[in-house]
Parts: C-alpha cells; sequence; structure tokens
C-alpha cells in the first residue's frame, strides 16, 4: 500500500487475534522514497509534544509544593541527562500547566476572573481607572 502523498511504500502491519491478547507483526518495508526527520527535530512532531500522564502527574504534585514550572522542567531536563531529551518543551508544560489548573476552578473556564474585575456600582458613571491603584513611579 503506497502513501497517497509521497507514493512511500513503507509499512508495518500488525495482525491482533481474535481474543485479543497477542499480536504479532505480520510485515515491516522499510523502504522511503523521502528523508525522514533528523532525531533532532522529532520534537517538532506533535506526537512527540505531549507530556505522559506519568509526568502530569509529578509536574502537578511539584506545582502544589509551590516549585515553579520553569523549575520543574529544569527537573525533568536533569532526570534524562539534558534538555533535548526532555519528550516534550517548556512551552507545552506551561501549557499543560494552564488546562490542569483551569482543571482545578469550578467552572473549569475561569472562575477567578470576576474577582479581578473593579465592581462598578449604580452611582458610578464607568469603571474606575487601573491608573489610580498603581505606585506614583508608574503613573
Amino acid at each position: 500500500m503506497k502513501d497517497i502523498r509521497c507514493g512511500c511504500s513503507a509499512e508495518c502491519r500488525v495482525y491482533i487475534e481474535c481474543n485479543g491478547n497477542r499480536w504479532y507483526v505480520k510485515c515491516v518495508a522499510d523502504e522511503h522514497n523521502h528523508l525522514l526527520v533528523p532525531a533532532s527535530h522529532a520534537g517538532l512532531i506533535p506526537h512527540h509534544r505531549k507530556m505522559h500522564d506519568a509526568d502530569i502527574s509529578h509536574m502537578n504534585h511539584t506545582r502544589s509544593a509551590g516549585i515553579r514550572t520553569h523549575n520543574i522542567y529544569g527537573s525533568f531536563a536533569s532526570q534524562m541527562s539534558g534538555y533535548k531529551n526532555v519528550p516534550f518543551s517548556l512551552h507545552g508544560m506551561y501549557n499543560e500547566a494552564d488546562k490542569q489548573q483551569r482543571k482545578e476552578l469550578p467552572d473549569g473556564r475561569g472562575a477567578l476572573v470576576p474577582q479581578l474585575v473593579p465592581v462598578v456600582t449604580a452611582k458610578d458613571s464607568h469603571p474606575p481607572s487601573p491608573l489610580l491603584n498603581m505606585p506614583s513611579q508608574f503613573a
């Protein structure tokens, strides 16, 4: 079977037994008609940037102890003998941390935002300027 986009005939067929307990490789053809992604660029492939559940659990546990996200990423790099061996990016870790934080909110979307917005009463014609509460060197 050839790939439609580039005509590559590389394939791997796996046979799964009916009871689903065993599987084996039926055919492997490793003949590509195109260049493969170098190992140094494998992190750019979306599938290779995903954090695994164990990594997410470790990140959540250390974040709950007050350790900052970039320091946690550094600990992953230390455990894996360098930043190049961490299977996800720092940006991906920040995105996952944000997703986990949103899961912890009551409605999952940002229930804390109304607490940050100044309350406008009926007698106010417009909301207070955020510059009024700034220190004088910033005003």
